[in-house]
């Protein structure tokens, strides 16, 4: 698989096509946000905290249905990936009484990190957790010293994108995924 700007994603698909025989398919359009500073909007209730090892079986079980929805395809790691980011300190928990959303902090830069595996389940969905829950860790993020943050987005989620948009995230530009088959 390669992810890239969509010009450099598809030069390199067609070299490599060229090179290795493997035909490849688009995958996804990703934009991609940053944000130095969070806007104005109406905050969900309830409280960002770090995803603790209790968290571990409800935080796999949301990967996998994050797989599932936002990537179309199912994972069979989500447990060993969910113990890994609670055992790193990546996974933080929006929680209005219960936990209601998720959201990671990944790819750390030497100036922001990535804000990633935003995810509501459907009985806290159009409530403004996963808003919420995305603004929350942005801003902690900048709190703790970053310059800013970044996150990509499926361009075809138009929720997803209003969303980011809405607390303060400026498009940047366009990704494109290839997926490459092997040659027969």
């Amino acid at each position: 698989m390669v992810n890239a700007p969509t010009d450099v994603a598809q030069g390199f698909a067609q070299i490599w096509t060229q090179h290795t025989g493997q035909t490849y398919t688009p995958e996804m359009t990703l934009s991609a946000y940053r944000l130095e500073q969070l806007g104005s909007f109406t905050w969900a209730a309830g409280q960002l905290r770090k995803a603790a090892v209790a968290d571990i079986p409800l935080v796999s079980q949301w990967y996998a249905a994050f797989c599932e929805e936002a990537l179309d395809r199912p994972t069979t790691d989500s447990q060993n990936w969910a113990t890994r980011q609670i055992n790193q300190g990546h996974a933080f928990v929006w929680q209005d009484g219960d936990p209601v959303s998720m959201g990671c902090r990944i790819g750390q830069t030497a100036n922001g990190f990535r804000v990633s595996i935003i995810f509501t389940p459907k009985e806290h969905r159009h409530k403004g957790y996963g808003k919420t829950c995305t603004a929350a860790l942005t801003q902690q993020l900048l709190f703790d010293g970053q310059r800013y943050c970044f996150l990509y987005a499926d361009k075809k989620n138009a929720l997803s994108n209003s969303m980011y948009e809405a607390i303060g995230y400026k498009l940047m530009g366009e990704t494109q995924s290839y997926r490459f088959a092997t040659a027969d």
